[in-house]
């Protein structure tokens, strides 16, 4: 046991000043209650003469600036939890959007485009003659009247020369909107004469398959003749599919693992489908063609050379009047493929098989 120092000096009035190793604390009162403070907090006790019974209650007396520093500990503590929780909410949900885009490729297409009545056009304007851009120009160099202020300080000539730039400009921009009209119209004509040059050319300048190049897929156009186009459909799951299911714990917290190759290969299957889909929808939108074969490739290891080969995986023909009923929104495209003919030999557990590409000459 250790030594201890306790000194306590009346003051008269009920007033004790008590010293201990502590340090210095005062008590009042009379007998049977007495309120005390000192470096551990204040103390109040009452007591009940004879019996030897007492209740004492006490109460801590922290520094001001002690508590502070504590409830912004315990306020930063909380909003990094705050965080964490919000920080899994939004992975949670940048995973299941991910899944649902694989799944609804194909709901997206692109407005069909009218070739025949863009060949027949009127031109914007007579050619030889003022186009719009600049008659509307230079009637406002025509209707121009200098105010007051304009001729006091000389600047009517400089606003006059300003519109006359105008009309230059204006003439320019007529140029190249009869320019437009013309390549438009030319292309227009390709493509409703079945030129496999105006095919390619309107795919590459409309651009349609850009988001799901943008998954890791890529496209290569064969076109067979004016009413076929023949589609080889790259695909890269592994930078396509999640790896990783993310989801939420009963308290929020982010919970991640591996996903199945079950799960992987049911969303790789309904992604290619979803894919193919997509583009016969907007092959069908942007050329007046009538069929469309689409292959989609992967990549396996034969294990007799040791090299990696590229495989076809499913290969479908889809007639433009096989669209007519279908509703895109609510289909299953693993299912729908099933209804075109097609080569394709899926395991659940095992994913794509290869299968031969389908004849073109059908």
């Amino acid at each position: 046991m250790g030594f201890g120092f306790r000194k306590s000096i009346n003051l008269g009035g009920g007033v004790r000043l008590n010293f201990s190793k502590r340090g210095i604390g005062a008590s009042v009162g009379v007998k049977g209650f007495r309120v005390g403070i000192g470096p551990s907090g204040m103390r109040t006790r009452v007591t009940l003469p004879g019996t030897g019974l007492y209740y004492e209650k006490r109460q801590s007396l922290a520094r001001p600036e002690r508590k502070r520093q504590m409830a912004i500990r315990e306020q930063m503590h909380r909003q990094e939890i705050m965080d964490a929780l919000q920080q899994a909410q939004l992975e949670v949900e940048a995973f299941q959007n991910r899944l649902e885009m694989l799944l609804s490729v194909h709901k997206e297409c692109s407005e069909p485009i009218d070739w025949k009545m863009l060949s027949q056009q009127a031109p914007p304007f007579e050619k030889g003659q003022p186009g719009p851009n600049e008659q509307a120009a230079r009637e406002k160099l025509e209707a121009y009247e200098p105010g007051f202020f304009e001729k006091l300080f000389r600047r009517d000539d400089e606003r006059k020369k300003q519109l006359e730039e105008e009309v230059e400009k204006g003439k320019a921009l007529d140029v190249d909107l009869y320019d437009e009209w013309e390549a438009t119209k030319e292309v227009a004509e390709r493509v409703l004469a079945g030129d496999p040059e105006a095919y390619k050319m309107a795919i590459e300048t409309m651009a349609p398959f850009d988001d799901i190049v943008d998954l890791g897929s890529g496209f290569d156009f064969h076109f067979v003749n004016q009413d076929v186009v023949e589609v080889t459909f790259h695909v890269e799951p592994q930078e396509v599919i999640p790896d990783t299911v993310k989801s939420l714990t009963k308290t929020g917290r982010l919970s991640q693992r591996k996903m199945g190759k079950t799960m992987f290969y049911a969303y790789y299957q309904d992604y290619v489908c979803s894919c193919v889909i997509r583009v016969a929808r907007e092959l069908f939108a942007l050329l007046p063609i009538r069929t469309v074969v689409i292959h989609a490739d992967d990549t396996e290891l034969n294990t007799a050379t040791g090299h990696v080969e590229t495989i076809t995986i499913l290969s479908v023909r889809i007639h433009r009047e096989d669209f007519q009923t279908i509703n895109f929104d609510r289909i299953d495209c693993s299912d729908a493929i099933e209804s075109f003919e097609h080569h394709m030999h899926f395991l659940k557990t095992k994913g794509f098989q290869k299968v031969n590409k389908l004849n073109l000459s059908k």
